[in-house]
This record gives C-alpha cells, structure tokens and sequence, in this order.
C-alpha cells in the first residue's frame, strides 16, 4: 500500500494533466523513489506552465505588432484619401 497508493495519486494526476489542469501538484514528503519521482512530475508542470505563459506573452506581443504594422498601413491611405477630397 505504501508503494501503490502514491504511485496510483500520481496516474490519476497524469490522467488529470492530460485533460487540460496544469495545476495539479504531487504532495509526496518521502525522499525515497515515489518522492523523487513526484517531484520529477512537479518540475515538470512547473516547466510546461512557465511555457504557455511564454508562448501567451509571445503571442500577446506578435498581436500588438501586427495590429500597429497594420495601423501605420491604414493611417497614411487615409491622410492621402483626404487631402484629394
């Protein structure tokens, strides 16, 4: 039960990660494999949350970019469109 309990947390956390909740943490003290493990597991939530929040940011700024390239585009076509009205 030692061994089974905390190996079968952790598939149920795997299954849980696998549908889509990244927040899900291993709580394991032990510094036996089970622990090292869990903590693996941890490290690499952490690892996958710190990526989307890059890849959110990343995006955030390429949206901002893309819609001032297409400002600067639209405002001179209008300066010209009025200054032959």
């Amino acid at each position: 039960n030692n061994l089974t309990h905390p190996l079968r947390k952790i598939t149920s956390m795997i299954h849980r990660v696998q549908e889509g909740d990244f927040s899900v943490r291993f709580n394991n003290q032990t510094h036996d494999e089970i622990g090292m493990l869990g903590e693996s597991f941890n490290n690499l939530l952490d690892k996958l949350n710190q990526q989307m929040d890059d890849i959110i940011a990343i995006n955030s700024r390429k949206n901002a970019i893309e819609v001032d390239a297409l400002r600067s585009q639209i405002n001179p076509h209008f300066l010209n469109n009025q200054h032959q009205i």
